[in-house]
């Protein structure tokens, strides 16, 4: 049976493949742009519907979420993201900090919070059913506290660590609010994307395709993980 997906940052890299890939197996996708009307190839995607949103914008993500009027989402993955220039603490600005953290860490639990009553909506049938619905935050790798040594960015690794922190309450709170849902935090891997550069390993297809997999095989008892794009666990 086809499930509905809630794709943020739709437009372009891992999430327009994500939506590609989805729709082209019969998923039902809704897809988020900041600007739908440049979003070509998104909108090309037969079947997917394409919504408005800058998850920098609480305004937006009410907007958005609105729109939605209740319908059931199964899956939603909060994919949308950006990089950070901070690499020396000297370009640590208050501003520049700010920015990276409002997109990574704090506009998933702002979307997961506006689009919690579509998340209820789909919960009753999926529970039914022995699942749960889904939340899937895009993070990263460098976010490890373990393996910061690995990162290139004070603010960018920084606000995924806080977006895995983040993760783990919303895990909790969802849990006990819908059993059997499953919150994630996902490192998709090293991908070649702008942000992941062409020296990446991984193509986007390549990526989405394992991405995939490992949502379509969460458990419940994974709830609150922080895991590789293979589903193993990654150090906090």
């Amino acid at each position: 049976m086809a499930k509905t997906y809630l794709i943020t940052g739709a437009s372009r890299g891992i999430g327009l493949e994500l939506v590609r890939q989805l729709a082209g197996r019969g998923e039902t996708v809704l897809g988020t742009a900041r600007r739908p009307e440049d979003a070509a190839e998104l909108r090309a995607i037969a079947g997917v519907t394409v919504l408005k949103l800058d998850v920098a914008s609480e305004a937006s993500i009410r907007e958005m979420a609105a729109g939605l009027g209740g319908r059931s989402v199964d899956v939603l993955i909060n994919n949308a993201g950006i990089s950070s220039k901070t690499s020396t603490m000297e370009a640590c600005s208050f501003a520049a900090l700010s920015e990276v953290f409002v997109t990574n860490s704090f506009a998933p639990v702002a979307v997961t919070r506006e689009v919690r009553a579509c998340l209820r909506a789909a919960h009753p049938g999926l529970a039914a059913a022995g699942s749960g619905v889904r939340v899937v935050n895009i993070t990263s790798v460098l976010g490890s506290m373990a393996m910061h040594h690995r990162g290139f960015s004070y603010g960018y690794c920084a606000s995924k660590a806080a977006l895995n922190m983040l993760t783990q309450k919303l895990s909790d709170e969802l849990a006990a609010e819908l059993p059997g849902s499953c919150t994630v935090a996902l490192h998709p891997g090293w991908v070649q994307t702008d942000m992941g550069g062409p020296q990446a390993p991984l193509t986007v297809q390549q990526a989405a395709t394992t991405i995939i997999k490992t949502i379509d095989g969460l458990k419940p008892e994974q709830t609150g993980a922080y895991l590789n794009t293979d589903g193993t666990g990654l150090p906090w």
